[in-house]
Formats: C-alpha cells, structure tokens, sequence
C-alpha cells in the first residue's frame, strides 16, 4: 500500500523566506515551467474572491498528477466566523489531487495563531491523514550562525563558526538577506574552504563596520596615525552620517561593555550581539577607563549636534575628533 501525499498543508511562523523556499521545492516537483504554470494558483486572503479560490481547489491537474494551491496570510480567515467557517467546509472538499497551502504569518513566532492553538491547526490535527504542519521560525543569535553553517553545508561549502556570527550580525538575522550573501561568499571561495572572518569583511557591506573596528581599536591603543587612515577608508566608503552612526554606536556598546564589566556581569546576555561581536567590544572596553568612554560618547553627541546645526562638517568634525583623542 502507498502513502498518499498530504493534500493540505499548514506553514506558519515568521520566516516567509524559508516558507518561500519550501513552497518553492514544491512547485519544481510539478513539472517543468509550462507545466508549473497551468497547474500553480496562489491566493492572498486579504484580498480574496472565493469562487476563485474555489474553482481552482476543485479543479483536476492539468498534464501533471497534482495541483498546487496556496493561500497567504491565512490568519486573516479565522478573524470572522463566516470566513472561517467557509474555509472549513472547503477543506473537506479538497480531492486528493490537490496540494493545498495554508501560511499563517505572524511578526515573531511566538504571535504565531498557530502555534497558540488557531482553529487551522487543530483541524490539521484532526485530519492527520491528510494533512501536514510545519513551523518557520528565524532563528536567532548562536541558532542563526548554525543555521547559516547548515546551508553552507548543504550548498556544498563551509563557513566557520566567527565568520558566520559575523555575517549574522551583519545581515541582522535576515534569512533571505543571509543566503543571496552566503552564496556570493561561497563563489568567492569556490567551495574549495571555509569562508573565514577575512572573506566576510572583505566581500560584503560588512566591510563599513570591520573597518570601524579598527578605527576604535587604533583609537584604544592611541595609534593617532592608524585611527586617521582607518577614519579615511570608512569615509571613504560610506557618507559621513552612517560612518558617523556607526562609530557612535560602537562606542555606545563599548560604554555598555565598560559598566557591565566595572559591575562583574556577563555582556553575553546583556548586550544583544553576536558572539564575535561581544568579544570584540569587550577586548576595545578593555583599552578605555569608563570615564574616558563617557568623554568620547559626549563628544560625539556634541558633534553630532554641531553638524546638525550646521557649525561644522560632520567629515571634519570626525577628523578633528580622532586627531585630538588620539594625540
């Protein structure tokens, strides 16, 4: 006896890219591109006709042994009774030559209607031969990092632990973002090693930010000739007020840093950043007292605020900035 293939199937959570790419290997499985075509309907609830809906979930496969429907933002269904319960009723009527898709989106997993208990999810539970659920979640913090290892991995590469940390804090856990960067650092590696920490500054718009790193760490050891040629790269990279936002923010996280270790707290659990990142700023915190990380963050308020009142080029006024701290 053969397995049938479940006809309805339930994808909720708030990683619309790996739902994409499930729906995605789905559709490959119909055949080729015409015949994806004649037998694929997609379908958004919030702006749904449902004699549309209806027509092409009861309708037979075309030169191919399945259909494939998907409904998105199937959340919005259950916020009335009669949408609902019209839904329902459809549902038992899906033949079983229909692949039928149900995504419920939601802002973090935990919002999920799904994974609370929605009347979509205790249906599938009712109905275990013929359906299927699955939970997309964003990983997040060491779980992104491994999630990017895992695809490096099944694209036929590999990226090391610090790298990937690096990529996520880059990408701020975006899977879509995440892959299309992943992939370029697996071509520029040509799967033949690991994509290192060098790869990943080098060859994405993380770049900005490692030589932010090395601006602050020449400023720490006082290298005023370092300081001004890593200011320069990043100038020259970016327009000064992103520059400036980032050399801001890393100071903010550093006077962070500086009073949860003047504390003896753990920065892991506090300061929400990738590993790599944690480190990183806890070695800089290392080089500053808290009171010389409050002069520099003061100063830089005051920078911003000139430049915003047009009493100094924000260019000049980091040039001047680094000249004096360093001297």
């Amino acid at each position: 006896m053969t397995d049938l293939a479940p006809t309805i199937y339930l994808l909720y959570g708030n990683d619309e890219f790996g739902m994409a790419e499930f729906i995605q290997s789905m559709k490959q499985k119909l055949g080729d591109d015409s015949t994806i075509a004649m037998n694929f309907s997609r379908f958004n609830a919030s702006d749904l006709v449902w004699s549309e809906l209806e027509s092409a979930a009861s309708s037979m496969p075309f030169l191919a042994s399945r259909r494939m429907i998907v409904l998105d933002q199937a959340e919005r269904v259950q916020k009335k009774k009669e949408t609902l319960e019209r839904l329902l009723r459809l549902l038992d009527q899906i033949p079983p030559s229909t692949a039928f898709l149900l995504l419920e989106r939601s802002a973090s997993s935990k919002d999920t209607p799904a994974s609370s208990g929605s009347t979509l999810r205790k249906w599938v539970k009712d109905h275990p031969s013929v359906s299927y659920m699955r939970a997309f979640e964003i990983p997040h913090g060491t779980g992104f990092a491994a999630w990017l290892q895992k695809r490096a991995a099944a694209e036929g590469g590999a990226i090391e632990r610090e790298a990937a940390e690096l990529l996520s804090e880059w990408i701020q856990e975006d899977p879509r973002l995440a892959a299309q960067e992943l992939a370029k650092l697996l071509d520029y590696v040509d799967r033949q090693r690991p994509i290192v920490v060098g790869d990943v500054e080098q060859c994405t718009p993380y770049r900005g930010q490692a030589n932010v790193f090395a601006l602050v760490d020449a400023i720490g050891i006082r290298r005023g000739d370092q300081a001004l040629m890593k200011l320069h790269q990043v100038l020259q990279e970016d327009e000064p007020g992103y520059a400036f936002a980032m050399i801001l923010r890393q100071f903010r996280l550093i006077l962070r840093a500086r009073e949860l270790m003047d504390s003896g707290l753990a920065l892991d659990h506090t300061i929400h950043r990738s590993e790599f990142v944690v480190r990183k700023v806890a070695s800089q915190a290392r080089n500053f007292s808290q009171a010389e990380i409050e002069r520099i963050f003061h100063e830089l308020l005051a920078i911003d605020l000139r430049s915003k009142n047009g009493q100094m080029d924000l260019d000049v006024a980091l040039d001047h900035f680094v000249a004096t701290i360093t001297a």
